[in-house]
């Protein structure tokens, strides 16, 4: 297993190389920001129809009227054989785009789906003519929250299509990873629970596999270019608030499997918080009652609360519950300064950032990094453990000397049987003894005798094993149940064994002869019931064998 994993992060960082010396070899260099990119310097602010002022890009504002038309003289002159295209970020406002006074571009509430109070984060790619260069451009927008909100007007940029996205690219690059990272290792995680470990820790890694994966979609949500190349702007701000508040849950759900059991009722109070969060916010979205950002505020009191409870609750408990306490703390601190640092640069703009989660996003990948060494080593013991199991299990069910299921797995099967008879209404229980095999034993030894035996087992496992299983269950004694066969089919298949053991006996000695009887699985009956009657016509059979070779 461990090779394994060598190998696939061997593969990972090949394929990376690979990709990185292509992009080398084809003269591929980082862009810089003033590499065919444009920003207008004079834009000028109207509010419904008051008078125009002057200001400058970014800026932030709040609600003060109906209609706010943004307009500059444009001085951008784009190359020949360039696509020219405006960029523009805004927030929680429908808007329209003019050039001279024509209309080239509209995102109204015809644009989003009818349950929808505002049109959320909208990243828009406008396509102006060839001869734009002091033509006026009208931004005129519509702000749909009118409390609680800040709007904030990002800088327009003008480019060719191919140099802004090669720009944004380079710009997200980071969070690109970050995200890729999170959602390996959240894979990773997820697997190994599934496929691999099957003891106590399977739940916890579960857990925090689904919380990288999570968060790894809302990373995706929050970055410009996956944003830019969306064609629904509406549906990737959905996914990046319900996420977002969404994603903390199985994190807290991890570590409420870590801690003292005197403290898992906070963690059934905060998850029960951000479930009753998200439930309410979910129904006053579609409702048309609040927009999502402007419930945003309770998000992040649930998830800070959560933060605050873990912290506490892993401080309170003792090591001798919590193994590795010391790099748990550790861990989780990267989580909480970024997410201080993100909500310091949400709601005071005081750090410049262009995601208001890159901080979170480096402790998260942080805490899962510090978290992927034990993980592995978890997932090896789990698996090296599983195997043993497995084995020793094997050996309790396996019969040493001719490799078919033992006594002890033929009682299992029947206990199974009887427990479900509606997955088993169609067995058939064939019940098989060596002929003369004491005989053999004291004749030509104990060797033989058992090579007889093998011979036997083999005729029973080739013959029906497609059909059901195959149990040795005493020195001589053989029993094979047999599921959804038809009686006449049976009957055929023992037909073709005899006449397969005739043709053996004659050029193998000893012979392995034996006798069989068989009946079917009765409704209502016990299968102990069924395992006695295939006994009985055995015996029938065998004394059948003897009378025949006496005459």
């Amino acid at each position: 297993m461990q090779k394994i994993i060598m190998r696939i992060s061997a593969l990972v960082t090949l394929i990376l190389l690979m990709i990185i010396g292509i992009m080398i070899s084809q003269g591929y260099q980082l862009p810089t920001e003033s590499e065919k990119i444009h920003h207008e310097k004079e834009w000028y602010l109207q509010v419904d129809q008051g008078e125009k002022r002057q200001v400058k890009l970014p800026f932030g504002y709040t609600y003060g009227g109906n209609v706010y038309r943004l307009s500059t003289i444009l001085s951008y002159d784009p190359d020949q054989g360039e696509a020219p295209y405006a960029f523009i970020d805004n927030n929680h406002a429908y808007f329209r785009v003019y050039i001279d006074g024509k209309e080239i571009y509209h995102y109204t509430a015809d644009d989003t789906p009818a349950v929808s109070k505002s049109p959320g984060n909208a990243y828009s790619m406008i396509s102006l003519p060839q001869n734009c260069k002091g033509k006026e451009l009208v931004l005129e927008f519509y702000p749909t929250l009118k409390v609680n909100v800040e709007y904030w007007v990002e800088d327009i940029l003008f480019a060719d299509y191919t140099s802004f996205m090669r720009l944004q690219f380079f710009d997200w690059l980071p969070q690109n990873i970050i995200t890729i990272l999170c959602l390996f290792i959240g894979l990773l995680m997820i697997t190994a629970s599934l496929i691999i470990i099957k003891d106590k820790e399977s739940r916890r890694l579960w857990y925090i596999g689904l919380f990288a994966v999570l968060f790894s979609i809302y990373s995706a949500s929050e970055n410009r270019f996956n944003l830019y190349m969306t064609a629904n702007p509406y549906l990737m701000y959905l996914i990046n608030f319900i996420v977002f508040a969404a994603f903390p849950l199985p994190l807290l759900m991890f570590f409420r499997e870590s801690v003292n059991k005197n403290y898992k009722k906070f963690y059934n109070v905060i998850i029960g918080a951000g479930l009753v969060n998200l439930t309410v916010q979910m129904a006053l979205h579609f409702g048309r009652i609040l927009d999502l950002r402007e419930m945003l505020l309770a998000t992040h009191i649930v998830d800070f609360g959560g933060l605050i409870i873990i912290i506490c609750t892993l401080l309170k408990t003792p090591y001798d519950v919590l193994e590795r306490k010391r790099r748990t703390l550790l861990s989780i601190i990267p989580i909480g300064l970024g997410m201080c640092l993100d909500l310091l640069t949400h709601y005071t703009h005081f750090i410049e950032s262009a995601s208001n989660s890159f901080y979170t996003q480096v402790g998260i990948l942080l805490f899962l990094a510090m978290g992927a060494g034990s993980v592995i080593k978890t997932v090896l013991n789990s698996y090296k453990e599983n195997f043993k199991n497995r084995y020793y299990k094997m050996m309790a069910f396996q019969d040493g000397l001719t490799g078919l299921y033992n006594r002890a797995a033929f009682m299992e099967e029947q206990k199974q049987i009887d427990r479900n008879r509606k997955k088993y209404q169609n067995v058939i229980c064939i019940c098989a003894d060596v002929n003369n095999l004491k005989q053999i034993n004291d004749e030509d030894g104990h060797l033989i005798g058992d090579q007889v035996l093998c011979r036997v087992a083999a005729y029973l496992r080739d013959f029906f094993s497609p059909y059901g299983k195959v149990f040795r269950i005493g020195g001589d004694e053989f029993v094979v149940l047999i599921y959804d066969l038809d009686i006449s089919r049976l009957v055929q298949i023992l037909c073709d064994m005899e006449d397969r053991v005739k043709a053996d006996n004659e050029i193998k000695i000893p012979p392995a002869d034996f006798a069989v009887g068989y009946d079917s699985l009765q409704p209502g009956e016990k299968m102990e019931t069924c395992t006695k009657r295939a006994d009985d016509r055995m015996y029938e059979h065998k004394k059948a064998m003897k009378e025949g070779r006496l005459r």
